[in-house]
C-alpha cells in the first residue's frame, strides 16, 4: 500500500475492511487514526474523531473495523466503547 499509494509509514496497522468498491479503512493503532484509501485515484486522508452533532468523538487505540450496510463498526478500546458510525462519520451510535 504505501508505494502504490504513497502513503507514509502506517503505525501498528491494526484492522483493515472494504466498502466492497474502491476504498478501504485502515487502523493506525499507535496514532489512534484511521487511514481511508480510495484505491482507485491512489488518495488518502487520515480521522481520528467522528462527529456527533456539535462534538468531536475522538479515538483512543481503536483495534477493529468492519464494514456493513453503509456503516462502520470500530472498536475504540482504550475508550470502552464500539462506535458505529456512516462513511461522512457522523456518529450513529455508541455501544
Amino acid at each position: 500500500l504505501n508505494e502504490k499509494y504513497n502513503i507514509p509509514k502506517i503505525d501498528y496497522p491494526s484492522g483493515i475492511t472494504s466498502n466492497g468498491k474502491n476504498i478501504l479503512y485502515i487502523i493506525e493503532e499507535k496514532k489512534s487514526r484511521l487511514i481511508v484509501v480510495n484505491i482507485e485515484t491512489g488518495e488518502y486522508s487520515y480521522v481520528d474523531f467522528i462527529r456527533d452533532k456539535n462534538r468531536k468523538i475522538k479515538f483512543d487505540n481503536p483495534l477493529s473495523i468492519d464494514f456493513l450496510n453503509d456503516k462502520l463498526f470500530l472498536t475504540d478500546t482504550q475508550n470502552n466503547r464500539i462506535l458505529i458510525f456512516d462513511t461522512n462519520f457522523k456518529l450513529i451510535e455508541n455501544l
